[in-house]
């Protein structure tokens, strides 16, 4: 996905760093959530798949529905509208965060927008008007807190838990972290 913001003048969309930007801090607190939820409400794993899922979608469906932003948009001052220039619809929000899990290769596009904004006619702009919060920082703190705290309460609480169970949720949390780590040095790479 090229963004040269020449087939939607209209609009000052987000670029392509901060739109990978929003990427890794989404996955990353979407997917804390989840395995916090998952730490209450475990019971299977295939149970659990389908609940992490469900609680990434709500994330960026309530955040992007309430406040038009999820937590790494506030970080690049980028919000959700629609092609009006307002806020998206909650059906076109429910139709783009669905798409979002089922296109793997989502980024890729050759209009400027990728799939999930094309079909649910939506787009990230860039906003001036919105406060930037870095959040990078506390990202990485809780991070490692967190992963931290669910092995040793997996380990010291949970001890009935069978090994390839417990060996499957610590993966789950250390691959958001891993990809929001990769794609800060790749950006900070990209600068220099």
């Amino acid at each position: 996905m090229k963004i040269t913001n020449t087939k939607f003048p209209q609009f000052q969309l987000a670029s392509e760093e901060h739109r990978g930007e929003n990427f890794a801090l989404d996955l990353f607190w979407s997917s804390l959530l989840a395995l916090s939820v998952l730490l209450i409400t475990y019971q299977n794993l295939f149970l659990a798949i389908g609940i992490f899922y469900l609680v990434r979608f709500c994330y960026y469906l309530l955040l992007e529905y309430f406040l038009g932003q999820t937590l790494g948009k506030l970080q690049t001052q980028s919000t959700v509208v629609n092609r009006q220039g307002s806020r998206p619809s909650l059906r076109q929000l429910c139709l783009r965060n669905l798409l979002r899990f089922i296109s793997l290769f989502s980024a890729v596009s050759d209009n400027e927008r990728a799939i999930h904004d094309y079909y649910s006619d939506t787009f990230v702009i860039h906003s001036s008007t919105v406060s930037k919060r870095n959040i990078k920082t506390w990202t990485a703190l809780l991070a490692t807190l967190l992963i931290n705290g669910y092995f040793f309460y997996y380990v010291y609480q949970k001890p009935n838990k069978q090994h390839y169970d417990l060996f499957l949720l610590l993966l789950l949390a250390v691959i958001p972290v891993t990809t929001f780590i990769q794609l800060i040095r790749k950006r900070r790479k990209n600068r220099k």
